[in-house]
């Protein structure tokens, strides 16, 4: 079962067990994965950590690290790509107060699927978009 979507600093910080995670999401995080749940990540947040990869901002191993988080059958990480409703999802957080669009398509992407979107990002928490943190 799809339990949550997570942001690209999230999964980032999750992933490198970064204080900068909250306790909370860390432990919500940590549970979808014990009870066997999936964890959403939108290709939209792959394409962003390749981006930051390739601006220094990440190393230049994160691309590679990320992508492998799918390999098997028995990994908690799904991707999602953008689909029609998603799109549809983008179309009703115009006046979210979400302005950047990789933001707001990672939300759309949560809203869709009917899952929370775990996220520190102040205009997202401060949206209709349901958010663990």
């Amino acid at each position: 079962m799809i339990a949550a979507v997570v942001d690209t600093h999230t999964l980032v910080w999750y992933l490198s067990a970064d204080k900068r995670l909250s306790d909370s999401a860390m432990q919500f995080l940590s549970q979808i994965i014990i009870d066997g749940n999936q964890i959403v990540i939108s290709t939209i947040s792959l394409i962003e950590i390749i981006y930051l990869a390739n601006k220094g901002r990440l190393a230049a191993d994160w691309p590679q690290k990320v992508l492998t988080l799918f390999d098997g059958s028995n990994t908690p990480f799904m991707k999602a790509s953008v689909d029609l409703d998603t799109v549809k999802s983008v179309a009703s957080l115009t006046d979210s107060g979400i302005a950047d669009m990789p933001d707001r398509i990672i939300a759309a992407t949560a809203t869709s699927l009917g899952v929370p979107l775990v996220t520190k990002d102040r205009a997202i928490t401060a949206s209709p978009v349901k958010t663990v943190w």
